[in-house]
């Protein structure tokens, strides 16, 4: 018996001439919703009827498909040899078409405006010629966590804002993807160019706020429980405690309380373990 969950890809197995639509074996699709009798309604990929076509089928007539990689709206870099003009320029994926083996993706390049000298705007990739792309954008708050390329290597640790995006080969030929402006860290300079691989995003000062929350729960917790037995059964005790909240309309000062005190127990785990448990350290 094959069991499928909603979202699951899957292809037709078997010739559909016992149904009321004909669907051809070979047919792609998703899986929308599951019947009381286990019969499956798929959303098939359909070059007829308007591009996709609404069935129920068995399970049985199904085979599993490997999720794609990419999905509509992904931002991704162009990493293949083909175009070497496109490398390492982030685009939107426009469509993502699961019976074009070779080339499934639709990539929008069309908002870098060095690209149209090339007349290039959309184009399909294979999926090991996109790689996905960190998110950033102007006004960020970063810090350089690594040194893959560039003249400050020593830069590697500092913090600073992205006050451009760079679409465009530099001068000597580099191609960085944005410049920051570097927060007075006794440095030679105060700009540094650099790869997104290079960045990461700071906290905000909410996140910052959370986790100094945290911390200061997980110090509480210890003084007052300082032994880590029963840690696991605490953590589902504390996630009870959340749900029952949300349940009974409390503020949510009390739920971000309860939260908070879930994500302390975690993080004792982490950092403890829990003795009723033997486990490979």
């Amino acid at each position: 018996m094959k069991f499928f969950k909603i979202g699951d890809r899957v292809v037709l197995n078997t010739d559909s001439a016992k149904w009321s639509v004909q669907v051809e074996e070979g047919t792609k699709g998703t899986v929308e919703s599951i019947h009381g009798d286990g019969a499956l309604d798929v959303l098939f990929e359909s070059k007829k009827n308007g591009g996709t076509l609404r069935q129920t089928v068995d399970p049985e007539d199904l085979d599993s498909l490997e999720p794609m990689k990419f999905k509509v709206g992904d931002k991704v870099k162009y990493i293949g040899i083909i175009y070497q003009d496109l490398k390492r320029i982030v685009g939107t994926v426009l469509e993502a078409y699961s019976d074009f083996r070779d080339y499934p993706y639709l990539v929008d390049f069309r908002d870098y405006p060095y690209l149209v000298d090339f007349g290039i705007g959309s184009l399909c990739c294979a999926e090991n010629e996109l790689a996905s792309a960190k998110k950033f954008a102007i006004g960020d708050r970063v810090r350089i966590v690594r040194h893959i390329k560039g003249d400050l290597p020593e830069a590697v640790g500092k913090t600073g804002t992205i006050i451009e995006l760079l679409y465009d080969v530099s001068a000597d030929g580099e191609q960085y993807d944005c410049i920051l402006e570097l927060d007075n860290q006794d440095l030679e300079y105060d700009q540094s160019e650099n790869l997104f691989d290079e960045l990461e995003k700071l906290p905000t000062k909410a996140r910052k706020k959370t986790l100094k929350a945290i911390s200061a729960e997980v110090q509480r917790a210890r003084v007052k429980f300082p032994d880590n037995s029963h840690l696991c059964h605490a953590l589902m005790e504390e996630a009870g405690e959340v749900v029952k909240a949300y349940l009974e309309g409390e503020p949510i000062e009390n739920i971000r309380n309860e939260a908070c005190q879930v994500a302390a127990v975690a993080v004792r785990i982490i950092e403890e373990g829990d003795p009723d448990f033997e486990v490979d350290q």
